[in-house]
């Protein structure tokens, strides 16, 4: 994985960053006493059960917060994130878009000129309870193609499908709340071959990501012309 150093935001040039966060390696104390956070999330963080999944929460918070300061001029604490009638998260007042998705220790915010989605899964599932799982995601031709794979490949197809599929739900700010076997995606081209009624219209490049061993990723943008620029939110904070 080559990352490239933060730079200064980018104003309305073309453009996909992808943050990668690592949310053990953050101490949210700080940020808590100077009300770095909005108390609906302070809120929302006091629901978890467990510390490790509460301080993970924060962490993520406060690292979309602090990464979106860097590209819409607004501090952290002025930030006012809102969300779309499907649930996309979006800035008011402001023209950057953006995506997150986290899975186990690590998370990552997609920030563009254009809409995104991305989507991190980690795996964990074995063959057997992957070919369970897959008859819930996978379209009948994308099931046939998955049920013929050898084990060994078995848990690599499945999150890249997974992951596909959820980055191009949430591009479209439709997320998991249509059946993702509406969708329907070719893996070795890496296109959509059959999309939800109301999208037959739309274009969307699909892109996999190489992050870490044992962890797919993908991204859905409007624009196949752009390359992805990886950054680490560690360096933002040295």
């Amino acid at each position: 994985m080559n990352y490239v150093v933060p730079r200064p935001p980018q104003g309305q040039k073309r453009f996909i960053d992808i943050w990668h966060i690592e949310l053990d390696g953050i101490d949210s104390s700080g940020y808590l006493k100077s009300t770095f956070l909005a108390e609906d999330e302070l809120y929302r963080a006091s629901l978890f059960r467990f510390e490790r999944d509460k301080q993970r929460f924060l962490a993520r918070r406060i690292a979309l917060r602090r990464i979106l300061s860097e590209y819409s001029g607004i501090a952290p604490d002025q930030q006012i994130v809102l969300r779309s009638n499907q649930q996309k998260p979006y800035i008011s007042n402001s023209w950057v878009q953006f995506n997150t998705s986290h899975s186990a220790n690590i998370a990552l915010v997609g920030v563009s000129s254009e809409p995104i989605g991305i989507d991190i899964e980690q795996h964990k599932e074995d063959a057997n309870e992957l070919r369970k799982l897959a008859k819930s995601i996978l379209t009948p031709v994308e099931l046939n193609q998955f049920n013929a794979l050898s084990k060994s490949q078995t848990a690599k197809s499945f999150y890249q499908y997974w992951t596909l599929k959820e980055a191009y739900l949430k591009a479209i700010g439709l997320g998991l709340s249509i059946d993702p076997r509406q969708l329907e995606i070719n893996l070795a081209s890496l296109t959509v071959t059959s999309v939800p009624c109301m999208q037959t219209a739309a274009k969307w490049h699909l892109m996999l990501v190489k992050l870490q061993q044992n962890f797919s990723v993908a991204i859905a943008t409007p624009d196949a012309t752009l390359t992805p620029n990886l950054l680490l939110f560690a360096d933002l904070i040295d």
